[in-house]
């Protein structure tokens, strides 16, 4: 788990906008913390869900997975670069945020399970039935179970 500091500067900083010397202004840090919280929205209504909380205020706590600080603070560096200008994008950037997206996509997209569906020749109920081939005995073909 990570601050909305700790997230945004490392975004800040991995485009140049942000560094020990020239630190980011606050303006700066507010655009990053709603930047964050649009990202993380977008990716919610995705059906993308890793227990992210929206930044209520810069220094508060994200509550994401351990393993998703760097894959949020890569995207978060593409989506802040068209606000800064003069800020860089390296190719290794672009590649590490699409790669770690991907690897998001892979542990935290919903699934849906389909429901099963019967065969004819699959009985309803269990145990001995006397009518055994009566027509409500087997499920129709195709009739979803459940």
């Amino acid at each position: 788990m990570s601050t909305g500091t700790k997230i945004v500067q490392g975004a800040l900083g991995m485009i140049g906008a942000h560094s020990p010397i020239k630190p980011a202004g606050p303006e700066s840090m507010e655009t990053g913390r709603t930047m964050t919280n649009s990202m993380i929205a977008r990716w919610q209504d995705n059906n993308i869900e890793f227990g992210a909380v929206p930044l209520q205020a810069i220094g508060g706590e994200l509550s994401e997975p351990l393993g998703l600080t760097s894959t949020i603070m890569f995207n978060l560096a593409l989506e802040l670069h068209p606000l800064f200008p003069g800020s860089q994008i390296s190719s290794e950037l672009r590649r590490n945020a699409n790669r770690t997206y991907q690897d998001l996509l892979k542990k935290c997209q919903g699934i849906t399970i389909p429901k099963p569906v019967a065969r004819a020749t699959l009985p309803k109920g269990q145990g001995n039935n006397q009518n055994r081939f009566q027509s409500d005995t087997f499920f129709d073909s195709g009739e979803e179970i459940g």
